[in-house]
Parts: structure tokens; C-alpha cells; sequence
């Protein structure tokens, strides 16, 4: 009998002690002196200069950053209205806690990337990181006037891989292909050999299949370009991504 009332004291007293702590995690907000929980370390630590307080930083995910390479299809702003861009979906639709990078640039090639890559913060380099590029499509229209081929347009591509890799190896590379414009049919068999050079050399990395969520003509704006609708499509399917 007496070790049973022992035990109900005992456990009535873990109870009383999980109630306060709940209480102070619910109150930390208004006290002024401020605690952070180091996940890292495991513990806590009061700073009177930490502005989060300690239920946000127990409440709020990792911080998460997408950066953005490449052509008109990340950067389509000069095509569509204000707000109806692949960047402008992406920031109405965000979660708080992820930061968009976007160094894109409309008619972009492959070598004007290495201008775009320079330009990103070593502090990027980080497993919180997740990098769309998108790139090669203005290369194919510009073949008409170069002697270029799509195997040596390709090998261009391969060695801007290495060096994104090269410069920022923690992140998350993801890449995109190339979709074919319904008012451009002419390209469709480059286009074709490039998506299919792209899945054979890089089938372990992800690849944002655009010929699967833009092929409608309501997808393109001034023909070959993402319209709104596509615009919102993409930006869609790259927030998946960090879901």
C-alpha cells in the first residue's frame, strides 16, 4: 500500500513538471529575456540578444533556399504581366521559411551561366540548398547560325554541371529539360535529342520534366515562351521539390 502511494506522488509530480514546462514554452514569447534551443547541441541556452524566441525556433522548420540558373523559362517576366511570373508564383506560394534566388535572365545561353554562377554566395553551399537549372534551349535556337551540333552543345552543358558542382557540391542540383513549343516544330528533333542525351547522362540527378506539364497551348506566350498558366506550372512542380 505504501509503495503504491509512493508511486501516485511520483508520477502526479512528472505530471505537474511537464504541465510548467508546456506553460513556459507557451509564455516564452512575452518574457523578455529570450531562450534558444541549439538543435545541434541538445540544449538550451539563454541570449538576451536571440530575437526568435523559443517557441519559434521550436516550432519553425529549417530555412530552405532555391536558386534559380538559367533562361526566360525561370525568368519570363519581359512575357507576362506583373504577378504572373514563374518568380512572383513562386513567392505567393512559398512557405515562409524558404528564400528564392533568382539569377535567371531572359535568352540566356550555356556559357552566359558562368556570369549567373558567379554572382551566388558561398554561404548558398548548404544541404538547405536546392539549385534549378535551366539552360540549352536558346543554344538549339541559335544553331542555325553556328556549326554547332547538340552533341558539342551538350558537352558545353556537361562542363557547366562540373563547375556548379565544383563551386557548390552541398546543394541540391536539379535539372531541367527542355519542352517543345506547340507553334515551334521545327525544333522538336533537337529538342528530342537533347532530352534524351540529358536522361542518359544524367539519370541520378533529378530532372524536371517540363515536357510533361507544359504542352498545351495555353502553357506559351509569345509562342515558345511559359504563359501565366505556365509560369504557375513550374513554379508548382519546383515547390514540390522542397515539400
Amino acid at each position: 500500500m505504501m509503495n503504491t502511494n509512493y508511486l501516485i506522488i511520483f508520477l502526479t509530480i512528472i505530471i505537474l513538471l511537464i504541465i510548467l514546462f508546456l506553460l513556459f514554452l507557451l509564455f516564452m514569447p512575452f518574457f523578455d529575456y529570450n531562450f534558444h534551443f541549439d538543435f545541434n547541441s541538445k540544449y538550451f541556452y539563454g541570449d538576451s540578444n536571440f530575437s526568435p524566441s523559443l517557441k519559434e525556433g521550436l516550432l519553425s522548420k529549417s530555412n530552405k533556399n532555391i536558386v534559380l540558373l538559367g533562361d526566360s523559362i525561370l525568368y519570363n517576366n519581359s512575357f507576362v504581366k506583373k504577378g504572373n511570373s514563374v518568380q512572383d508564383f513562386l513567392e505567393k506560394n512559398k512557405n515562409k521559411n524558404i528564400t528564392i534566388y533568382n539569377y535567371a535572365e531572359n535568352e540566356e545561353t550555356i556559357n552566359g551561366i558562368y556570369q549567373q554562377l558567379s554572382k551566388i554566395n558561398s554561404d548558398l553551399n548548404s544541404e538547405n540548398t536546392t539549385l534549378f537549372l535551366s539552360v540549352g534551349g536558346n543554344d538549339i535556337l541559335q544553331m542555325y547560325n553556328t556549326n554547332a551540333t547538340i552533341k558539342t552543345l551538350f558537352e558545353s552543358y556537361k562542363t557547366l554541371i562540373k563547375a556548379i558542382k565544383t563551386k557548390l557540391p552541398l546543394v541540391n542540383l536539379i535539372l531541367l529539360n527542355i519542352y517543345q513549343p506547340i507553334k515551334a516544330p521545327e525544333y522538336s528533333g533537337k529538342i528530342q535529342e537533347w532530352n534524351t542525351l540529358l536522361n542518359t547522362e544524367y539519370g541520378y540527378f533529378s530532372i524536371l520534366d517540363l515536357t510533361k506539364i507544359l504542352y498545351k497551348h495555353n502553357d506559351f506566350t509569345h509562342d515558345i515562351e511559359p504563359s501565366p498558366t505556365g509560369g504557375e506550372k513550374i513554379s508548382n512542380k519546383i515547390l514540390r521539390y522542397l515539400a
